[in-house]
């Protein structure tokens, strides 16, 4: 009787040890602010291997583990991504067992220690395997390590976590002594569940946050050779003063080589000149031709034009003449019919003739004043074919013939091509000439050029030279370190030296979502904590910089492009920091921040009660 008391006692107690566990991972998994992924990667934990398949920046969840080690204890870890086309990517981190379920038989971790890159870097990842910019290969184990873990998945729960069941002889004063201590185990359960949940709520922890760069890196913008230091370290520098001349001899290289190809291009384009106006000239000389030939064509039938209008006007002029011939004698006949008429109505009034002859002299004088009309009708006509026949034509008596006009203006036309042809073959002929000229000229210089690489070494900033630049100090600072010596190649990217600026307190470099940087401000009291130092300082938010941060200032390593979740950049200044302090809060240590939210304080939101 006496050990089923204890083994019932003992049960409690490990029933009330599992829903500690389980409040207290449900307390990390609403404090977690790390987007989640779950695809699976491979974590080695203390030696063994695990696939892994819900993960974030900031820890991991993970099946049937070892039950040998407990919540707060810290193993070393190993994360593995492995990608499509040969891409690794490892990481070796601390992690600590934060919490343990025994309904589920799940264990959680938390990275230790992890610098802000390497968080940045996780982040980076499951957000390019989300967007499919990188596909995961899918994890395998070696055959003895997954026959260990699946022997450790199928292992049974131990009796002791399982709950007992109840019995009907349980005494009534046991009873009623555990059922009060688990109602103020649940009651403290609630009460820390609240004060988390109004922390959750009220407060935002944020531990993508270092301590900022104290100095200033000067790299290199393009690739080159260090041909001259203007400054040693220790030495005091102002901006605007010189540090050192880079000399770009592959640019150098590139710019004699390309002198030489635009030459020869220079070269080839002058024959393909040469090529179209030799083409064009042609042309023009079958276009001359073919005026030269128009003209004669015009010219021919202008002379037959003109033949035929001299026979015209020759026949014209004598028919004019009978015509007008005709006219005079009719006017003669005319005239003696009238008197005719004249003499025969005297003699009708005298008597001496009949009326019938005075009849037949009116007839007489009609006939002739008839035909002496026709007759200068026909003198008209003939006049005016003389007339057409000067213009050019002529009518034959059923149609006008002849295009004399138009056959000059073709021949004219003919005639000012044929010169302008003339013209046109002389400018090619010069120009052709020229451009050969030129060409000879051009391959005389190629062949007698000589592509020299300018001198790199330049002693004095001011000396110009296209193939060196010389770097200013962007800064007043100190030189901290020179990381080239004079001669050495430099290439793009890369740190040629190192300026230290005077620092008048610590800064603190964080990196926020777009959601959690609007619930904040400039001059936002914050708490700083240091995993390192094991110390908490107190802040204020100095900027805030919402278009997008990048994890590294000077180099710019890490920078979310495209991303919707692009972080936003806040700089913050730790106020009670001491000198001793200052000197070891080394750029780099990654802190962490508690920072009260603002729609809480400003009370633009009632406050949850819980």
């Amino acid at each position: 009787m006496t050990n089923n008391n204890k083994n019932k006692e003992n049960s409690a107690n490990q029933h009330v040890d599992n829903q500690k566990q389980d409040v207290k991972e449900k307390r990390y998994e609403a404090i977690r602010s790390d987007t989640r992924f779950y695809v699976p990667i491979i974590v080695t934990v203390n030696g063994t291997d695990y696939v892994v398949s819900d993960w974030s920046a900031g820890g991991f969840k993970l099946n049937h583990f070892d039950r040998n080690f407990q919540v707060n204890d810290c193993l070393p870890i190993h994360l593995s991504f492995n990608f499509q086309g040969g891409l690794q990517i490892s990481l070796d981190l601390q992690a600590e067992i934060v919490w343990r379920s025994s309904k589920t038989r799940t264990t959680g971790f938390r990275f230790l220690n992890i610098r802000a890159s390497e968080k940045e870097l996780i982040r980076q990842i499951g957000n390019d395997i989300r967007n499919n910019k990188l596909t995961p290969e899918e994890p395998t184990i070696n055959s003895e390590k997954l026959a260990n873990q699946q022997v450790a998945q199928q292992a049974p729960i131990p009796e002791e976590t399982l709950i007992p069941e109840k019995k009907s002889k349980t005494s009534s004063k046991q009873f009623w002594l555990t059922t009060a201590g688990l109602s103020l185990l649940g009651l403290a359960i609630l009460s820390a569940t609240g004060v988390a949940l109004y922390r959750a709520i009220a407060f935002m922890h944020i531990d993508s946050a270092a301590i900022a760069r104290s100095y200033k890196e000067v790299i290199s913008t393009h690739r080159g050779q260090l041909s001259q230091l203007y400054v040693s370290e220790g030495m005091e520098v102002e901006a605007g003063d010189p540090l050192f001349r880079l000399y770009d001899e592959q640019m150098a290289q590139f710019v004699a080589e390309d002198e030489a190809r635009n030459l020869q291009q220079l070269i080839r384009d002058k024959i393909d000149n040469v090529d179209r106006l030799q083409e064009k000239l042609e042309v023009t000389r079958t276009e001359l031709e073919e005026a030269k030939a128009n003209l004669r064509i015009a010219r021919s039938r202008q002379k037959q034009e003109v033949q035929q209008l001299q026979v015209s006007e020759q026949i014209t002029q004598k028919q004019l003449q009978q015509a007008q011939a005709q006219v005079e004698a009719l006017e003669t006949q005319y005239q003696t019919a009238q008197n005719s008429l004249e003499r025969a109505k005297f003699l009708n009034r005298e008597g001496a003739i009949a009326e019938e002859r005075v009849d037949n002299a009116k007839a007489r004088l009609a006939e002739v004043k008839g035909k002496l009309n026709e007759a200068r009708k026909e003198v008209e006509i003939k006049q005016d074919i003389l007339a057409t026949i000067e213009q050019g034509s002529f009518y034959n008596g059923e149609r006008f013939n002849g295009n004399v006009p138009e056959l000059e203006a073709k021949a004219a036309q003919a005639s000012e091509v044929i010169a302008q042809k003339s013209r046109e073959i002389n400018v090619y002929k010069t120009k052709i000439e020229k451009q050969q000229q030129a060409i000879r000229e051009l391959e005389k210089q190629y062949r007698n050029q000589n592509f020299q690489l300018p001198q790199p070494i330049l002693s004095n900033p001011s000396e110009e030279n296209i193939f060196s630049q010389v770097y200013d100090a962007p800064i007043d600072a100190t030189v901290s370190k020179i990381r080239q010596g004079i001669g050495q190649p430099t290439q793009i990217g890369e740190t040629v030296l190192i300026l230290e600026p005077e620092r008048d307190r610590v800064m603190v470099d964080a990196f926020l979502t777009q959601d959690q940087a609007t619930r904040v401000s400039v001059g936002r009291k914050v708490k700083v904590t240091v995993p390192d130092l094991d110390k908490t300082y107190h802040a204020e938010v100095a900027k805030i910089n919402r278009s997008g941060g990048l994890r590294d200032e000077i180099r710019g390593r890490y920078q979310f492009e495209g991303s919707t979740t692009r972080p936003a950049y806040v700089q913050l200044a730790i106020l009670d920091a001491t000198k001793e302090d200052e000197r070891l809060l080394t750029p780099g240590t990654p802190v962490a921040l508690t920072i009260k939210k603002n729609h809480l304080i400003e009370g633009r939101r009632k406050p949850l009660r819980l």
